[in-house]
């Protein structure tokens, strides 16, 4: 039932003159029902605003963790790969003595 037929109701529920008298405090009633729903229509479209803005950051976020994630991985690699391979025979001559 929408707000017009349960004014429809109550008019033909109560004579013209009791109509009358609380036709003002129906007034009320609507301006009232009116600006809660402008209010709630503001804070959904703030909601909606925020929840766009936290799934941004969260993409965000897991976009630089991935980065973070591989640059620490090329490190090591490149870490690894600049130390040079010790053999047990090139760190003696010939007459087995340790080369420093």
């Amino acid at each position: 039932m929408n707000f017009d037929e349960i004014l429809n109701s109550i008019d033909e529920k109560l004579d013209k003159e009791t109509f009358s008298s609380i036709s003002d405090d129906i007034a009320n009633l609507m301006s009232y029902n009116e600006a809660l729903n402008n209010d709630i229509k503001a804070k959904e479209e703030k909601i909606d605003k925020l929840q766009k803005k936290a799934d941004m950051l969260v993409e965000a976020n897991g976009n630089l963790l991935q980065k973070v994630s591989a640059g620490v991985e090329e490190k090591k690699q490149e870490k690894e790969e600049e130390k040079p391979k010790i053999d047990l025979r090139s760190a003696f001559d010939k007459n087995g003595n340790f080369i420093k």
